[in-house]
């Protein structure tokens, strides 16, 4: 509060702090790795990648603890996060050592030729780098003041991960002949990442400081591309919204090439079924964030709704559209045995489990109609919030402002 670091230089030292405690330990392991060198047991070449591979895994888990460390300022919160924390360190503790350093010890230099672990290196160091930036700009943001811009640079972040995860993607589909499979694992995987960025952009406080206010953009251009990059819940979900439907269309585009395409050989949906799906699961994912939307609008008249509590909504509505149907279906003697009933519309799992292995037509088209309905009533719905947030425009620093920033 009264320090003049800024936060993201506060967050560079709590990781430098971390690099210092790591090079410490790093002392003491180099010389027993370079022991067993002499003793012809393992290669330089193994020895550098495990200990390059050790300092980034480390690295990254302590952005991991600073995040969770920003997430609450409650005493019970933390401790049940560090908790949770030790937990997950032990269990990638055997991760690590079982599944990363074995195989490579096992293997020596002979990876060093193999074209497919430097592509699988660059695959994994690309999620890297925009997770561990993902984690830093979050972090400095939970710690930095209401009246400062924390969503504008996680938005950002995402927008370059998810450019990574359609271009890795594309790749796997071009060196596959075309093939359905990478255009299906697209769309799994953007259904699964914006539904959990949604959950984040929602859980934002309204309104924006007059500080924020002084930096939007002023053309009508910038206005026009730019406005979902401010902070605000109702800009978050439609920036949500914009990206799952430009996916979707990138996915449908790769359908249709994969059937044109002559050597292409058809594992997957059909063209009509990856329509189905790619409609389906869009509007699942505006439904369920914009009823979610709705229910903090309406919690924060009453009570206070910290981030957590946020995604604890988001969550609990997506389990209870999947776990009631279940239980009420698990318990009725007539619905216990049949694959799919209507009772499950609430379920986007089961649901586009239904129509991926060819469910009834009736069935999907019922589905199409009452589901994309559904969602583009929530979306009217939070067009009001909506309207609001792009009516925010560009507000001129006063003059005293101005003097102390010179």
């Amino acid at each position: 509060a009264i320090t003049t670091l800024k936060p993201r230089q506060i967050i560079t030292g709590k990781l430098g702090s971390s690099i210092v405690q790591m090079g410490v330990f790093f002392s003491a392991i180099t010389p027993c790795l370079a022991f067993t060198y002499l003793l012809r047991g393992i290669d330089l070449p193994t020895i550098a990648l495990l200990l390059a591979y050790l300092f980034f895994w480390s690295l990254g888990l302590s952005m991991i603890g600073i995040f969770l460390a920003t997430l609450t300022r409650r005493r019970f919160a933390h401790v049940f996060l560090s908790v949770a924390f030790v937990g997950g360190l032990l269990w990638l503790f055997v991760t690590a050592i079982f599944g990363v350093s074995f195989p490579i010890i096992q293997a020596s230099y002979s990876y060093i030729g193999s074209p497919g672990f430097w592509l699988a290196v660059l695959i994994a160091a690309t999620f890297y780098i925009t997770f561990f930036a993902l984690a830093y700009f979050a972090a400095a943001g939970m710690i930095t003041f209401s009246s400062e811009n924390r969503s504008t640079p996680l938005r950002i972040c995402m927008l370059v991960q998810a450019a990574a995860i359609v271009g890795w993607m594309a790749y796997a589909w071009i060196e596959s002949n075309y093939i359905m499979a990478p255009v299906t694992m697209l769309a799994m995987i953007g259904l699964v990442y914006w539904y959990v960025m949604g959950a984040m952009l929602t859980a934002e406080k309204p309104g924006m400081s007059q500080r924020v206010k002084r930096r939007l953009p002023q053309s009508m251009l910038g206005r026009m591309f730019f406005s979902w990059l401010n902070p605000g819940p109702a800009s978050g979900y439609m920036f949500i919204v914009a990206n799952a439907t430009a996916m979707a269309i990138i996915c449908f585009i790769g359908t249709l090439i994969s059937d044109t395409a002559p050597k292409a050989v058809r594992l997957g949906p059909n063209t009509d079924e990856m329509l189905y799906l790619l409609i389906l699961g869009w509007a699942y994912l505006g439904a369920y964030l914009g009823i979610g939307l709705l229910v903090i609008r309406l919690l924060r008249k009453v009570a206070v709704c910290t981030t957590l509590a946020c995604g604890l909504i988001h969550f609990l509505l997506l389990l209870g559209g999947f776990g009631i149907p279940y239980a009420i279906k698990s318990m009725s003697m007539t619905l216990r045995d049949v694959d799919y009933t209507f009772l499950q519309i609430t379920d986007p799992i089961f649901s586009l489990y239904h129509v991926a292995n060819g469910g009834g037509f009736l069935d999907t088209q019922k589905l199409l109609l009452i589901i994309p309905a559904a969602a583009l009533c929530v979306l009217l719905a939070n067009m009001p919030g909506v309207i609001r947030a792009l009516r925010v425009v560009r507000e001129a620093a006063p003059k005293r402002v101005l003097e102390d920033e010179l």
